[in-house]
């Protein structure tokens, strides 16, 4: 028996207008307000909007969120710092090697992906059409910028 995968329900944040959640993020971003202080102000820009009550944030809502965008921002930082290494050990050309680096990261998920496919059970027509193309731009894009 396979699980379906499901998408689930969309967190109230997700449903916010993007101005509400432009000022979200960058009172997050911003070390200085408390979560406290920062659901008291989008609570209020969510009011001021004329949005109905129950798309006020929770404590615990505001918190998932800022944690899920926390463990981004690591992600993010931890990439762009693995990049600064292998750019120092590359030398000269960093830009260059940075992108020979991501072809071939691309090209490794690529490889496992259909692995995973070949192996659940999952690969339809149209994903390995998909994941083919995206090789073959890959393989284009390399002979092209290198």
């Amino acid at each position: 028996m396979s699980e379906k995968l499901k998408r689930g329900r969309a967190s109230k944040v997700d449903l916010l207008p993007p101005n509400i959640k432009t000022q979200l993020a960058m009172m997050l971003r911003d070390k200085q307000y408390s979560q406290a202080e920062i659901l008291e102000e989008i609570n209020d820009l969510i009011r001021d909007c004329g949005l109905p009550e129950t798309a006020l944030l929770s404590k615990t809502g505001l918190n998932r969120y800022a944690s899920r965008m926390e463990k981004m921002g690591a992600k993010i930082r931890q990439s762009r710092e693995i990049a600064e290494i292998w750019t120092k050990q590359f030398g000269e050309a960093p830009q260059s090697d940075i992108g020979k680096m991501l072809m071939e990261i691309v090209k490794n998920i690529a490889f496992e992906t259909s692995l995973g496919m070949s192996e659940d059970g999952s690969a339809d027509p149209k994903s390995i059409a998909l994941l083919s193309a995206a090789v073959q731009r890959l393989e284009q894009a390399e002979k092209s910028e290198f």
